[in-house]
């Protein structure tokens, strides 16, 4: 599963990061949120730009249009998406994911080794109480 969509998931209500949320505030974090709810529908592919329109931001999360451009603005100006902006009222979006486990201190390698610990202690049998034979 993609570490993005488990810090930043949000198909019926949003878990929301509370570091991200220090680091960049709550609306550029929801904004951030919908934004990889929307990547995760329409894009194949991590690593490409999708399009959406800032109506469709404003509807799902809620927030004014200049709360949304604001809070997109930040987004590009710590660099963790690429925004273009097209004449017919939408925009292609780019976010990096990488950027975005480095502002949280994420080290991804790390991450996978613990993964790997975890379900092996899981394999483990459980400590039983000796019997007074034993």
């Amino acid at each position: 599963m993609n570490l993005t969509k488990i810090l930043l998931s949000g198909s019926q209500y949003f878990i929301l990061n509370k570091d991200l949320i220090k680091m960049i505030g709550l609306e550029p974090t929801l904004i951030l949120a919908q934004l990889v709810e929307f990547e995760e529908n329409k894009s194949k592919d991590k690593n490409e730009y999708f399009r959406t329109t800032i109506e469709d931001l404003i509807l799902l999360t809620s927030l004014s249009n200049f709360k949304i451009k604001n809070g997109i603005n930040n987004l590009y100006k710590k660099k963790l998406i690429d925004i273009i902006v097209n004449k017919n009222e939408t925009i292609d979006v780019k976010i990096f994911h990488l950027q975005i486990y480095n502002l949280l201190n994420i080290d991804f390698k790390l991450l996978k080794k613990n993964k790997v610990k975890k379900k092996s202690i899981v394999n483990q049998k459980r400590f039983k109480k000796p019997k007074l034979k034993e």
